[in-house]
């Protein structure tokens, strides 16, 4: 396939960087003219969106797979599904920042611009099959949202932008030694050669093998929020506008699983090098230092940020699994996990930010009396912390069985275990939140004011948590087919 074909497959990315660059010229424009109503760049943004989702239903019934730009990306369903699942995250970030912008009163096209271009970021990453494209992917990711982190001009944001920076330049550094090593051993930088290379030529050389894989590890790590790379997390999310963090803890976790799982089931998974007990480890530890990290929360974003870091482990789960003739049940569940997950917390982050406007406070304890003043609201809130639990009849719940059958189908039932008894301590601050919600306030608050966009789509979501929960077979068919794409049969 010649490179004009390749650009072909990358249309919905096309789409995407074109109205990004709309977006800022309008919004150069609009600062020589000094327009104060902005809103209608939110509107090109999501027309962009829009047309970008409809150009991935055109190639999900299109010829596929197709491999282009000179073999450094592949085109298939589960590209495919992180394409979209990415774009839909994007569409409801915006709808978030929205709203922050009207409370906070801070305005610029850069806000958009940058989010549009992280995405496209993780939209690259699903289809990169080649080394060094996907390090420049992942840096595409990350650069945007190091600069939105920085972007709410405050202290906090600005210590947070610090943090994220050093530390993802560290992780970076990690993932590219990886990298390198892989390299030095294969001689190659294409993914579906490196599993043939070792396995012929370079079976003998394991520790250094064991050095590359752990590298890489470690650089997913960092973008996944797995312990021991999870440092980073309370502290920026804690000081990071919200809308940012909500896209950080989807968009960046999907864009990380998604390299994540193509990398290791393409190059790895056939190598005598027992990496999935890495990776099983990892998944414990993030379980259950993100969920006792989680008990002492005092600050919601911070108790969020905790929680992230054991949804990060509970999806480990299914990556281990990549070893086992379960191979395709671990990717399916994984991948509806993701999803799950990404559209509940983006629900939770949206609720957050509307009821601490309000109260003009991120603490806890300040959110009691919410069910009294906005009893939907408060619904909502609770739906989606009930679904972060893993309580029927949400989402979450499906997603958490998925990912644990297919432990124990791969005869990691001890793993399986594990999650479920940290879903048990997980309870704890869940349902901390939820009593303190429907408590009593000394002080009577006000009624909270939503705009009509928040109010339907806040709908939207908690109907679709409800509704993958008691029928999750539409997204789990979507899932099985992405999975089948890169395990085959």
């Amino acid at each position: 396939m010649n490179v004009d074909d390749g650009i072909k497959l990358l249309a919905p990315e096309m789409v995407l960087v074109a109205t990004a660059l709309v977006v800022i010229l309008c919004d150069a424009f609009d600062g020589v003219m000094r327009v104060k109503n902005k809103n209608y760049l939110i509107v090109i943004a999501l027309i962009g969106i829009i047309v970008a989702v409809l150009t991935v239903a055109l190639l999900w019934n299109g010829d596929i797979p197709q491999s282009g730009l000179l073999g450094s990306v592949m085109l298939d369903k589960f590209a495919l599904f992180f394409k979209s699942l990415a774009l839909g995250i994007c569409a409801i970030t915006l709808i978030i920042l929205k709203d922050w912008v009207a409370v906070k009163n801070k305005y610029h096209g850069e806000y958009i611009a940058l989010l549009l271009l992280s995405t496209v970021g993780v939209m690259v990453i699903s289809s990169a099959t080649e080394l060094i494209s996907i390090y420049v992917a992942i840096e595409l990711v990350t650069l945007p949202l190091i600069a939105l982190v920085a972007l709410g001009k405050d202290t906090r944001s600005a210590e947070s932008g610090i943090k994220f920076l050093i530390l993802s330049a560290l992780s970076s550094g990690s993932l590219l030694y990886g990298f390198v090593l892989l390299y030095a051993i294969t001689g190659t930088t294409y993914t579906a050669e490196l599993s043939n290379q070792i396995i012929n030529g370079f079976g003998e050389n394991s520790l250094a093998l064991l050095m590359a894989i752990s590298f890489i590890i470690a650089g997913f790590g960092f973008k996944v929020s797995a312990v021991p790379f999870q440092m980073w997390v309370p502290d920026v999310y804690e000081g990071s506008p919200i809308p940012v963090v909500a896209f950080l803890s989807t968009a960046s976790k999907a864009a990380g699983f998604a390299i994540f799982l193509r990398l290791f089931q393409t190059s790895f998974t056939q190598v005598d090098v027992d990496w999935w007990m890495l990776i099983a480890i990892i998944s414990v530890a993030s379980m259950t230092i993100g969920n006792i990290g989680a008990i002492a929360q005092s600050n919601i974003k911070r108790l969020l940020g905790y929680s992230t870091i054991a949804h990060a482990g509970y999806i480990l789960v299914g990556v281990t699994v990549l070893v086992s003739p379960a191979a395709t049940l671990g990717v399916q569940s994984v991948l509806f996990y993701i999803a799950g997950y990404a559209f509940t917390n983006l629900t939770a982050f949206m609720c957050v930010m509307t009821i601490s406007h309000k109260t003009k406070s991120e603490n806890i304890d300040d959110f009691a009396g919410i069910s009294t003043s906005s009893p939907w609201l408060a619904a909502i809130l609770v739906l989606s912390f009930v679904s972060l639990l893993g309580l029927p009849p949400t989402v979450g719940l499906m997603g958490k069985i998925f990912l644990f059958n297919a432990a124990v189908q791969a005869d990691l039932a001890w793993l399986a275990l594990v999650g479920f008894l940290n879903s048990v301590v997980s309870a704890y601050y869940y349902l901390k939140v939820i009593r303190v919600v429907y408590s009593t306030s000394e002080v009577a608050p006000s009624t909270i004011k939503t705009s009509l966009v928040s109010m339907a789509t806040l709908c939207v979501l908690s109907i679709g948590i409800i509704l993958l929960g008691i029928l999750p077979g539409m997204l789990l068919a979507v899932a099985d087919s992405a999975a089948h794409a890169i395990i085959g049969g």
